[in-house]
């Protein structure tokens, strides 16, 4: 996973399911810097002077940022365990501070930084989202056939190119048997897009068939979308 070649252009970085690897390109030699049984979700990242590895690690409970100097790997340094699931660890140019993700309590992640020698975890908002054109609001709503009040649904919304859209608030998630990028709705739910096509599809569990519309956006200004439901009984 993620490899990374040595700022000194002799070595790189890469990790597997359960090991952290260190691999000299002039000898072939590898070290082994750290092992753990099932650390998929481990992405260890170098600081601009090679020297130091910051990376998410598994407890007992949950994850942790930690360092090691890769010099002597024998022992490693914590930085934090934010809030339980600090994710994606990454520096800053200048090698001052590391910034990570972590989901807040609707299932959105936020940025976070902490210094590199430690000390309390801060907030990085975001200001604003370059979408790179204008953006609209689409206002997502399931019912069930002869029922006037929305249903909860799992949906699928992808653009013409493919690209899935996904709600501001909540987890998405990946269904690696199909390839589809879904989410639920408890009948209603927003998404902001750009002007296009897009199709649609809803489905509540076993109880009904797939339903799928194509919907186009032409202007700006929030627009309705209604799917309904027809339950098999």
């Amino acid at each position: 996973f993620r490899p990374q070649p040595h700022p000194d252009g002799q070595s790189l970085l890469y990790s597997d399911p359960n090991n952290i690897y260190l691999w000299n390109l002039n000898t072939g030699d590898e070290e082994m810097l750290q092992s753990e049984r099932i650390i998929s979700m481990t992405r260890p990242a170098l600081s601009p002077n090679g020297d130091l590895l910051v990376y998410n690690w598994p407890t007992q409970d949950n994850y942790e940022l930690r360092l090691l100097n890769i010099n002597d790997p024998t022992s490693t340094v914590f930085l934090t365990s934010a809030n339980g699931l600090p994710l994606t660890p990454n520096w800053s140019a200048n090698g001052n501070w590391i910034y990570f993700s972590e989901a807040d309590k609707n299932q959105v992640f936020q940025l976070k930084r902490i210094s590199s020698v430690g000390g309390f975890v801060e907030m990085v908002p975001i200001v604003h989202w370059d979408w790179g054109e204008p953006t609209t609001t689409i206002n997502l709503v399931t019912k069930l056939k002869g029922s006037n009040k929305p249903a909860p649904s799992r949906l699928n919304v992808v653009d013409a190119n493919g690209h899935p859209i996904i709600p501001n608030k909540g987890q998405s998630r990946f269904d690696g048997q199909n390839g589809r990028v879904f989410f639920y709705s408890r009948g209603e739910i927003e998404l902001t897009v750009t002007p296009g096509t897009f199709r649609v599809s809803a489905v509540q569990g076993l109880t009904t068939p797939k339903v799928t519309k194509e919907i186009k956006i032409k202007r700006l200004g929030e627009k309705q979308v209604l799917l309904q439901l027809e339950p098999v009984w």
